[in-house]
């Protein structure tokens, strides 16, 4: 059962078509990660700042197509079963990747913090969805050669989600 609800969570492809989170205007996204330390609590301070033990210190700047899947990610229709919406229940959020979004002044607007391990997910402002298409994140992680917490891949971390 387990297993069917995290592929159902994790496949789901039922993504609105809106890119409309953030709402600020930004010219910016970075991506950010952490070393895997279960001690991590949050990962973005406050004024949307990267805590300091962050792995890549300039962040790695997204491309346009990276960007929009971050977007639609995010926005996407949270599954259902049986009509019902499945959100998986937080039971560790060790926070170790983050997007910050930035301005043309290069000051933070927007920040979306993930735990790959429970699933779990920080935003300022919130996402349209509260559980975005984390196999999509992953796959930008990837790309750009990031790590996800435990995760050193996206099928890594298909695999674990599978067992």
């Amino acid at each position: 059962m387990k297993r069917a609800l995290v592929l159902l969570l994790l496949c789901s492809s039922r993504a609105v078509a809106n890119d409309g989170w953030p709402s600020a205007p930004f010219t910016a996204v970075r991506a950010y990660a952490w070393p895997d330390d279960p001690r991590t609590l949050r990962v973005i301070l406050p004024a949307m700042k990267p805590a300091p033990q962050v792995i890549n210190k300039e962040g790695a700047l997204l491309t346009a197509d990276q960007v929009h899947m971050l977007r639609l990610a995010v926005s996407r229709q949270p599954p259902t079963v049986n009509g019902l919406q499945k959100i998986p229940v937080l039971n560790c959020y060790n926070p170790h990747n983050a997007f910050v979004f930035y301005d043309a002044a290069q000051r933070p607007v927007a920040y979306l913090e993930l735990c790959f391990s429970c699933l779990g997910n920080r935003a300022q402002p919130s996402i349209p969805s509260p559980f975005p298409n984390y196999l999509s994140l992953a796959a930008i992680f990837e790309e750009l050669k990031l790590p996800m917490g435990p995760y050193k891949t996206a099928n890594a971390f298909k695999r674990a989600c599978l067992d």
